[in-house]
């Protein structure tokens, strides 16, 4: 009905809830700090949204539990990863209590 969608501006992401990081996480994210080699893209006050890298970086002081939503995201092929308070949990990944 409304042919195909164009190719270009076209990203897929990965959702996933904030109780995959820990609290001190998103301290390091809000202030951007001590995040290695990690973008954050934008914060608003329910998280975050951060562009996954095709190389391997340095994640500063984030912890393992941050690493293993921002891989689970690579390894999909996400080009970004969206962490909101109120996202999909994935039960597959670490879950903290805040």
């Amino acid at each position: 009905m409304f042919g195909k969608a164009p190719d270009v501006g076209m990203f897929k992401y990965m959702e996933a809830s904030t109780i995959h990081i820990t609290q001190a996480d998103a301290g390091y994210l809000e202030r951007d700090e001590k995040c290695g080699e990690v973008i954050v893209i934008s914060t608003y006050p329910e998280g975050f949204f951060i562009p996954i890298s095709d190389t391997i970086i340095d994640f500063g002081d984030l912890s393992d539990s941050f690493k293993s939503v921002y891989t689970k995201a690579y390894k999909a092929g996400s080009y970004i990863l969206w962490l909101d308070c109120d996202a999909v949990e994935h039960d597959d990944l670490p879950k903290n209590k805040w």
